[in-house]
């Protein structure tokens, strides 16, 4: 329910509802990560700049080289990896 009202009245704006998107993903990633998780996979859909977006709004960019993240999803939370 509060995801829907984050989203309420956008139906023709798609650049606020891609900057509400990455903004709640964002939080999510932060709290997954507080919360001991090592690594997070996202399934692009063809949008990778989202996904992008997401990792670097995260924390997640100095951890991901832009054609890994295209080809497969995969971010790893702990340096060294991948």
């Amino acid at each position: 329910l509060w995801l829907d009202k984050l989203f309420d009245g956008l139906d023709n704006d798609p650049m606020m509802r891609n900057l509400v998107a990455v903004s709640v993903a964002s939080e999510q990633c932060r709290k997954l990560m507080e919360f001991g998780c090592e690594h997070l996979h996202f399934y692009t859909l063809n949008r990778a700049d989202l996904t992008a977006a997401v990792a670097e709004y995260s924390g997640l960019g100095r951890f991901l080289s832009p054609n890994y993240l295209a080809f497969t999803g995969m971010i790893y939370t702990k340096k060294g990896q991948p």
